[in-house]
């Protein structure tokens, strides 16, 4: 059964030379299920921590994980270099959250979301819980570029070419964005000793 799919029970067991991105790419070019199950599996994990980088523990999380592969799966066509493909997806996230961020931003000011994000995380002691809620509400005020450009330097701690290539945006614009953000952040900090030493430490 070489190059085919082999059947076991209910499970479709798919063959290893289809594991690497080019196929991936190739397979959701031609909207094969297949691909796509196989892109879930390498990229999963990396949408999942980046969107919870980017968000916090945030009640909408799986949501918004499930728009992302959503929206990668309706743009495949747009990916020129299979080889691009984690890259790619990371600016999949990041474009996905943003729109999420100016959706949520324009029902605030609609007044149809009053409900502010989960704070509780699993696993996380409660001085780390804290801090991440009053960072998160410290980024309210932040725009969603500056604010996705931030969390993608600082806590994530991308290089600054990854930051302005996954932003779309120049180096100098990125510099740009995290700087306004981390004005923002310092700002909120001046009344805030627990916000401030968390900034003061991861400063760049």
């Amino acid at each position: 059964m070489s190059g085919a799919s082999a059947t076991v029970g209910e499970v479709v067991v798919l063959p290893s030379t289809g594991r690497d991105a080019v196929a991936i790419v190739e397979g959701l070019k031609r909207g094969s299920p297949e691909a796509a199950l196989l892109l879930y599996d390498r990229v999963s994990a990396q949408v999942n921590r980046l969107v919870w980088r980017l968000l916090g523990a945030d009640p909408e999380h799986d949501d918004v994980v499930h728009q992302v592969f959503v929206n990668a799966l309706s743009s495949a066509g747009s990916l020129r270099e299979p080889g691009a493909l984690d890259a790619w997806m990371s600016g999949v996230v990041f474009n996905t959250v943003r729109r999420e961020l100016r959706r949520r931003r324009f029902r605030r000011l609609l007044r149809l979301d009053a409900t502010p994000p989960d704070s509780r995380a699993p696993g996380v002691d409660p001085e780390t819980r804290m801090v991440a809620r009053r960072f998160y509400a410290a980024l309210e005020g932040v725009g969603a570029n500056e604010r996705l450009a931030f969390t993608l330097r600082v806590v994530e701690g991308c290089p600054l070419q990854e930051v302005a290539a996954t932003c779309g945006c120049s180096l100098a614009a990125a510099k740009r964005r995290i700087a306004r953000a981390t004005a923002r952040l310092q700002e909120a900090a001046a009344s805030d000793p627990v916000l401030d030493s968390w900034i003061r430490s991861h400063r760049t």
